[in-house]
């Protein structure tokens, strides 16, 4: 028998030409892929399992053999025997996620991968996944798939998805002044479109446009003002980043402690903030002014407390921090759908539910480009 053979897309002989110690017949081959000797009667021709010439085949897999010997006039036919089996392997393919990247902000680009190994037309069968994100970063690309492909054997490479940091474009903002409750709007453009400033409350009006990862830091308001620039506040929410408007007196001009983050850039001397965890970030600009700001960093998310009201009960009342657990609530409260219409209602940024009757509530909250989920149950 052959041994060591591999799937190459044409015929491979499995054995060696056999031969008799006695000269007593004509040697016949037979090939099956299961353990079973075909029955064929050798007088039978053309049709016969059994040829004289020697077994060959071309997909992977494994084949027995069989001789069997016609006898001469002399001679009966002999009942088949197999020497045993012989192995074509599957050729290796190795399937490769191609590399991928995207700035944030942006949809996916598509995910390909390339297969070596494959002969003429042939092609396997795959799927791809990236690592869940959309922070600035590298994420792994999976390509899968079953390991056995017809004639080939089939490993797979993953590939680097990478996320750039976005350049902020400076979305429009409303903002507070660090006394006051009141949203204060601070122009920055003769149009009067844009405005941004440091923030006791970081709670802009008109939420539902723009992209928590692209606000500008504007400290005109402070200064010249009664506002200690030592004490800005600001609340945000998890990933947020704002770029100061305004120079930086050089590269080393912000210090952060915490879990506010910085990145200076270059050519603009701006400094782009990344708010992750509490902290600060402290600020020395072109003109020699300084300005300190403290971030409080919140993660929004469903709140158990709020997942259920009792049937019968009085009306209840929830605000979106008892929903979801931020201060942040000038974005947008909706009801997305609702079981039992007319039970439930918004006022403002707050839910109304008078539950007569059993119901569900599907609520959804947003803030800028942030969309945050839950359901009411009314039981």
């Amino acid at each position: 028998a052959n041994t060591g053979l591999t799937y190459t897309g044409s015929a491979q002989d499995l054995i060696k030409a056999g031969s008799m110690v006695y000269n007593i017949g004509t040697l016949y081959y037979a090939v099956t892929t299961e353990n079973t000797a075909p029955t064929d009667n050798l007088s039978k021709t053309g049709d016969s399992a059994y040829t004289t010439f020697i077994p060959a085949a071309t997909d992977a897999g494994t084949y027995y053999i069989w001789y069997r010997v016609k006898g001469d006039k002399n001679h009966k036919d002999t009942e088949p025997v197999s020497p045993g089996s012989v192995s074509i392997a599957g050729k290796g393919v190795v399937v490769k996620a191609d590399n991928k990247e995207k700035t944030e902000g942006e949809a996916d680009p598509e995910l390909t991968a390339s297969a070596e190994g494959l002969l003429g037309e042939d092609k396997v069968e795959y799927t791809l996944s990236r690592e869940p994100g959309e922070e600035a970063g590298t994420y792994t690309i999976t390509p899968s798939g079953d390991r056995e492909q017809g004639n080939y054997l089939i490993s797979f490479k993953p590939g680097t998805f990478t996320i750039k940091e976005s350049t902020p474009d400076h979305d429009p903002v409303p903002t507070e002044d660090g006394k006051t409750s009141e949203p204060l709007k601070v122009p920055l453009a003769e149009s009067g479109d844009n405005y941004a400033a440091p923030l006791d409350n970081f709670a802009p009006t008109g939420s539902s446009s723009g992209n928590i990862k692209k606000l500008l830091l504007d400290f005109s308001k402070v200064a010249g003002s009664q506002i200690d620039p030592s004490g800005l506040k600001m609340t945000a929410i998890y990933g947020t980043k704002l770029t100061t408007k305004e120079k930086l007196k050089d590269r080393d001009s912000v210090k952060t402690t915490g879990g506010i983050k910085a990145k200076v850039d270059k050519k603009t001397l701006t400094a782009t903030i990344t708010c992750k965890k509490d902290g600060s970030a402290a600020f020395t600009m072109e003109d020699g002014s300084t300005y300190t700001v403290s971030f409080t960093v919140e993660k929004p998310k469903a709140q158990k407390a709020s997942k259920t009201v009792t049937k019968g009960s009085a009306p209840v009342t929830k605000t979106v921090t008892e929903l979801f657990g931020t201060t942040i609530d000038s974005g947008e409260l909706t009801i997305v759908k609702e079981k039992t219409s007319g039970e439930a209602s918004v006022s403002g940024n707050t839910l109304i539910i008078d539950p007569k009757e059993k119901d569900s509530i599907k609520l959804q909250y947003k803030y800028l480009n942030k969309k945050y989920k839950m359901t009411i149950k009314v039981k």
